[in-house]
């Protein structure tokens, strides 16, 4: 009852249900279970519908015992199926969803986007939100899970046991730790969202006129009583934490946006906004609880490259060749590349092996070297790659404050699940990592939204999500548009900083629970990758083909460049 009354004032819509799964009740242990469910449920306003069962538990001699006990008659559904003209069927494909939402019942799927293991919930869920949405005949859907339903085993050392694929896995861990597929969630389904798709891209819009147009996706609330309040931000550099500093923070006058409608907030930034690192805008709804928030870069990531990565004014960089690989020394920082494969070998910090090597390899396909040169390029020095292949060229250069540069080029067509370059590098090595970048939860193809730019930090985990570990966020996995990343280990600390948008930086392999069925996603080779493409991720019931448009392999257009800098420090 205490759940129902926070429905109630909350909002919530719900659907109560006569519990029973896949087996119903006979009539005479129902009917009296029906009446007492009614009659102590009754006057709740937040209850649509009374469900008869759950996935083919209800007994139909029981659909006309709800009303004798319910003056307002609610709808009985049966879940799984088609009844009282609602169509409940569960964990439908991408196209037999839009199949659904055109039909001729009210498409409302009470489970759907099973969140196994990380797949599904808020993976996939941006596409089928739009299809739904855009139908006049959807009525919208219920996750399944909310929690990680784990039992502590006093027989296993107080092991978490979360029966394998088996029992419900959901969105919040078994303590309540929030998971990725959370805010994902939370953002796609939040009542007020950005009007225009290009807005949800954490860079800046060039085309920005310190407005921002929104939708109203609230039953009942007019946007003029929520409040609206911007920051301009400064992120910090390498070294000194995680965070954001406020440059400045002010109050924008609420819009008139009735429900369903859209409308525009103007934020009135002061003369100097430009000067920030990022803006943020974030929205309180008339209670004052958090609705949704948006942090936009104003700088891109060649501005922190620049900022970062400063050219050596004194000071040479020496070179010295045998007849496998070429050793390029500048100061403490030593850094040696095969001449056989033009890639990196080995680097030294003073008497300090760093253990990044094997890179870059392309993320797919092959490269054969077909020359190989290196030559003095001012105070640093230059080693040259050229290859047939999907790989076409690489080019390193040290300069003498111990910067080491990457560029790299490869030729991709057709669909690819990951589009770059990989290295090796051993994860016993590895504490944590400081990065800036759209975090703090790692990304799939399909689960981009939910994270936002910010300065973030995390120790190493190796959570295997809903099944071991339980630490949130994960670290392993794809960490999207990232700008820097500093990845703390016990070798010293190894900086890459990105001088192009969009750079995704892979992390090792993350683990998954037992029996996955199609709640996976596709890694490259090596432990550190530099991607321009990564994979989604599928759900228990469905593989990435049977999902929506951004489920899809990345579709390669020709030509990629990148360029990377790296700097191993003590």
């Amino acid at each position: 009852a205490y759940f129902l009354d926070l429905c109630d004032e909350l909002g919530l819509y719900v659907l109560d249900e006569l519990t029973g799964w896949q087996h119903h009740y006979d009539e005479g242990v129902g009917a009296p279970l029906v009446e007492a469910l009614v009659e102590r449920d009754v006057n709740h306003p937040s209850i649509l519908f009374w469900d008869n069962g759950n996935e083919g538990g209800w007994n139909t001699a029981l659909d006309d015992d709800f009303a004798q006990y319910d003056p307002q008659r609610r709808a009985v559904l049966h879940p799984w199926t088609t009844f009282s003209g609602v169509d409940t069927s569960h964990y439908q494909t991408y196209s037999s969803t839009a199949s659904k939402a055109a039909g001729p019942a009210i498409f409302m799927p009470t489970e759907f986007l099973h969140g196994l293991y990380d797949g599904g919930a808020g993976a996939g869920l941006n596409d089928y939100w739009k299809l739904m949405g855009g139908s006049q005949r959807s009525a919208g859907g219920f996750i399944w899970a909310l929690v990680d339903e784990s039992v502590v085993r006093d027989d296993r050392g107080g092991a978490l046991d979360t029966n394998g694929s088996r029992a419900p896995d959901g969105i919040l861990g078994p303590f309540r730790e929030k998971e990725g597929s959370f805010f994902t969630i939370k953002d796609i389904w939040s009542p007020v969202q950005l009007a225009s798709p290009a807005y949800y891209d954490s860079v800046f819009p060039a085309s920005f006129d310190k407005t921002v147009k929104l939708v109203n996706r609230y039953d009942f609330t007019n946007l003029r009583t929520c409040r609206f309040t911007w920051q301009l931000l400064a992120f910090p550099l390498p070294g000194a934490g995680p965070g954001h500093q406020v440059l400045s923070q002010g109050q924008a006058a609420a819009p008139d946006v009735a429900p369903g409608a859209t409308g525009a907030v103007t934020l009135g930034l002061p003369a100097d906004w430009t000067g920030a690192d990022a803006l943020r805008l974030s929205v309180t709804d008339p209670a004052g609880r958090d609705v949704s928030s948006w942090t936009w870069r104003v700088r891109k990531a060649p501005d922190f490259a620049a900022r970062l990565v400063k050219p050596a004014t004194t000071g040479s960089v020496t070179a010295t060749e045998t007849t496998t690989d070429v050793t390029l020394v500048a100061g403490a920082t030593r850094v040696t590349i095969g001449k056989s494969s033009g890639r990196l070998t080995g680097v030294r910090r003073g008497s300090t092996p760093v253990s990044l090597a094997n890179g870059p390899a392309p993320a797919g396909g092959a490269a054969t070297l077909t020359a190989f040169s290196h030559f003095r390029d001012g105070t640093g020095w230059v080693v040259q790659a050229d290859y047939s292949g999907d790989l076409t060229s690489v080019r390193w250069r040290l300069d003498a404050n111990g910067w080491l540069r990457l560029e790299y080029r490869y030729r991709a067509t057709g669909d690819h699940d990951h589009l770059g370059v990989n290295f090796d590098y051993p994860e016993t090595n590895v504490r944590g990592l400081t990065w800036l970048g759209d975090g703090p939860y790692r990304v799939y193809k399909n689960r981009l939204r939910g994270v936002q730019p910010h300065v973030w930090s995390k120790p190493y985990n190796d959570t295997a999500t809903g099944a071991s570990g339980f630490a949130y966020p994960e670290f392993k996995g794809y960490h999207a548009r990232t700008c820097w990343a500093v990845l703390d280990t016990t070798e010293g600390a190894v900086t890459v900083v990105a001088a192009e948008e969009g750079l995704f930086l892979r992390l090792f392999t993350p683990a998954t629970g037992p029996d996955p069925q199609n709640a996976v996603a596709t890694y490259p080779a090596g432990g550190i990758s530099l991607l321009d493409g990564i994979a989604p991720i599928g759900n228990k019931f469905h593989g990435v083909a049977s999902l929506g448009p951004e489920s899809r392999p990345n579709a390669a257009t020709g030509d990629y460049y990148r360029t990377v800098h790296f700097r191993f420090d003590a």
